[in-house]
Formats: structure tokens, sequence, C-alpha cells
């Protein structure tokens, strides 16, 4: 559309998805990240405004990449960077030659850290992009197209999500995020009866999430960056005396489970960028890994005697749910239409898990049908008991309030217990005598537009 208004013309209908476009420095060209309706493999695609074919310029490889995103035009219009996905909190910049119809993707940075909103400066020298983990230590960084050095921007930067530089008059504007994630808990007065009050239960000014309570609940295992970078940590069943078990120095650990017994709690971990599947004792100590595999392995929890790891993956290409023994070993493809969270009944029968967009479904452990159970948006906010499943239904577009409902088992019936008013964050869990609910809510979410000046 013209940049003082009118109308607007679609100049791509070939495209099912697409977000964050970049202009050639001459207007012809607008290289967008996509994806085509028959294919849900996320590329970098050109589309010429003149008239003409779309094309697409990378390909992600199988398992290996949740794709590709934020392109970014050189001054020059010869060199394209984009940001390829290769994990939920993993990430390097990628560059493209544009003069070479055929040329393959170069690898630029090989940190797997977490990147986002790449742009290149004035002279087509340095690219200026976001690093860090999304919850909470980010920054801006410079990264030399020369030697690929990179080095961070002091001083600016905290919380950043996005950056715009100037092609004159050396400035820089950056979007920054706070989010405040905090864990909560509701009290259920009666077993599958109305949910009562409320109350900030975790909490700090950083991100607190995943509650787990223990199988004799007693303790609560959850996520939280409030030491630094994100650690699984471990309460008393009142909040109290909050500690973390482990002391990883990078990347992100989260998605806390426990043992039947209570003395291991599995969880996933990205401290080289990818993440695997680890456990460590209860009362902390050296995490051992369990997987080590170039796909994303994370959202594990034990089957009720402790003799399985059920976890969610990547391997095929599409986030499916494994299962290995607890000590390690090889892993089992589970499900074949999709999986993402998962939780086994108590009696150790079926494995309930959700797939993004589809809703709540199970399926034997041992093997067999995939059968839907009940319909919800949210992935991870279900928690499985003997008498049901307490978990979080679709949003009412009038009051954006999402419901608590619970499903129960003896007449396969869905009961509304009462609403979230603000947007869930990650798990929930339900303590075993069916008292209390555990969930992490996103309770502020500020933005500001940050301009810097006299930025070379």
């Amino acid at each position: 559309m013209p940049a003082l208004g009118g109308p607007a013309r679609i100049i791509s209908a070939a495209l099912s998805w697409a977000s964050k476009p970049a202009w050639s420095p001459d207007g012809k060209w607008l290289y967008i990240s996509a994806t085509q309706s028959s294919d849900q493999n996320v590329g970098i695609y050109a589309i010429p405004l003149g008239g003409g074919d779309t094309r697409r310029l990378t390909e992600t490889p199988a398992g290996g990449s949740l794709g590709d995103v934020d392109p970014a035009v050189s001054p020059d219009g010869r060199q394209l960077v984009f940001v390829r996905q290769t994990g939920a909190f993993a990430a390097d910049l990628y560059g493209l030659d544009l003069r070479d119809g055929a040329a393959v993707p170069r690898r630029i940075t090989s940190d797997h850290v977490q990147k986002f909103s790449p742009v290149w400066t004035a002279d087509g020298q340095e690219v200026v992009h976001i690093a860090g983990e999304p919850n909470g230590a980010r920054g801006i960084y410079r990264l030399s197209i020369r030697d690929g050095k990179s080095r961070r921007i002091e001083g600016i930067g905290d919380s950043a999500v996005a950056l715009a530089i100037a092609t004159k008059g050396h400035r820089l504007v950056y979007a920054k995020s706070v989010r405040d994630i905090n864990i909560w808990r509701l009290a259920f007065p009666t077993p599958g009866g109305a949910a009562g009050p409320s109350a900030k239960f975790l909490s700090s000014t950083r991100f607190e999430a995943s509650p787990a309570y223990s199988p004799d609940g007693k303790r609560i295992a959850f996520a939280s960056n409030r030491g630094g970078f994100q650690q699984i940590w471990v309460a008393d069943a009142d909040g109290s005396n909050p500690s973390p078990v482990t002391n990883f120095t990078e990347g992100v650990a989260g998605s806390p489970r426990w043992s039947p017994d209570g003395q291991t709690i599995v969880f996933d971990a990205r401290p080289s960028g990818n993440a695997d599947v680890y456990e460590v004792r209860a009362d902390g100590g050296t995490p051992k890994r369990l997987t080590d595999h170039p796909a994303e392995d994370h959202l594990p929890c034990f089957s009720p005697d402790g003799q399985t790891i059920y976890f969610a993956s990547m391997r095929t290409g599409q986030r499916q749910i494994f299962r290995m023994p607890a000590n390690g070993g090889e892993a089992l493809q589970v499900t074949r239409n999709g999986g993402y969270g998962s939780m086994p009944s108590t009696d150790g029968k079926w494995i309930y898990y959700s797939i993004i967009g589809k809703g709540l479904w199970k399926t034997p452990v041992g093997g067999g049908a995939e059968t839907q159970v009940v319909d919800f948006a949210y992935p991870f906010g279900f928690s499985v008991t003997a008498r049901g499943i307490y978990f979080a239904g679709r949003s009412d577009p009038a009051s954006r309030k999402t419901p608590l409902q619970f499903y129960r088992f003896e007449d396969e019936k869905v009961v509304n217990l009462g609403f979230f008013d603000k947007p869930l964050t990650l798990h929930i869990s339900v303590s075993p005598d069916e008292k209390w609910l555990l969930y992490s809510q996103l309770d502020q979410w500020s933005d500001d537009l940050m301009l810097v000046e006299n930025f070379r």
C-alpha cells in the first residue's frame, strides 16, 4: 500500500503464512519468512513486486530446524542474513548470496543462542541483532561480516525484542518488552467442585513457571530465572524455602516432572542451545543427560512405575511422543499423528498428550489407536489425576478469559470449574489430594520504543 495511505493490493496469494518482510534496496523485491499451504516448512521467499513467480530461497533440514525467519538484506542488495531456528530457545544467523540463484546458506554463528531481528548497519560491514534468553538476559550485539566476531553493545538493549537502524542519521530504535510471569495457586473447595479464590504463590520480578507437585504433595518443582539463568528450583508445598537444584551457566532449563518415588526430577535443558532430556536429584546435584540427538527432545515425564520416560521430539521432522528407559537408552516412537505435552494415566495404561491446535489425545502405552479426548487450544494446560483431567479450555472471545474445566472419567463429561483471568504460561499442576491447582500466568507485560542517537 502507499506509504501515506491508500488501497492495498495482494502481491502474493501463494503463501499461507507470512511474517517479517524485508525490502530490497531498489524496492523491486520483498523477502519474507513464510510457508505454503502444501508445505509447513518455514523458509525464506522472494516476491517480485513488479510481477512474476514467488521463489523459495531456503529449505530447512528435516528434524533439525523449526524454520528460517527474520530476513534482512544488505544495503548493496547482494546478501541476505536470516535466523535459522534450530530449537525453541536456540538459533543461529545464516547468510545467503542473492547474486547466485543456486547459493546454499552459510552459517555465520555457531553458539546456538536464541537470536532475533538482525539488521544491517548502513555501511554493510556489520549485522546488529538481539541474542539471549527470551524471558530474561537479552542484549544487542554487533556481528562483523568480515571476521564473524560478535560483541555485545553495553548500556542498551536489556529486554530488547526488535530492532531497526536508520539508513541515514545514525539512529537505532528497539522495542523493549518486559514480562512478569508468576506462579499462582487456586483452591478446590471440594473434589471436582467450583474453584475457590486464587492468589500469587511463587513470584519475583522475573520468570516463574511450570510448577509440578511432588507425588507426596510436600514439595513443588518449578522453573525460574530469578538467579540469572533459568534453572530448576524446588520449594516446600507452601511456597517456602525455594532453592535451585541445577546450576547451568547458560541455556534454558524447564518443564520439571517428578519420579514416582519423589527422589528425581526429569526436565529439559539447553546448555548447548539444543533441547535434551536431563534428570537431577530432587535435593540437587550434577544433572545427568539422558538424550543426545540433533533434534529437539523436551517436555519429559515419568511413567507411574518409574521405569519409562515419555518426551516430545522432532526426530521425525514433526513433533511426536517418544518413550525410553528411565536410565537412558533407545527411544521408541509412540505417536504418529503428532504430540506435544504428555502425561500418563495413574494406572499406567494410557499416555495422554496434546497436539497443537487439535486438543488432548490418548493412546495405549503399548501402542494402538490414537483418539481425541477433549478439545482445547493450550497444549501445556492439563493435569491428569485418577478421577479425570483438569485442563484450560478454549478462551471466550468476548471476555478473553480462559475456562478451567474438568473431564470426568466416570461419565466422560466436561465440568466448568471457573476461569483464568490472565494469559497462562506453560504447565499447570494439581496437588495429589486435588485440593490445589498451581499455574503460571502473565501478570504484567509492558512495551516501550527506545531511541539511540549517534549510533555508529
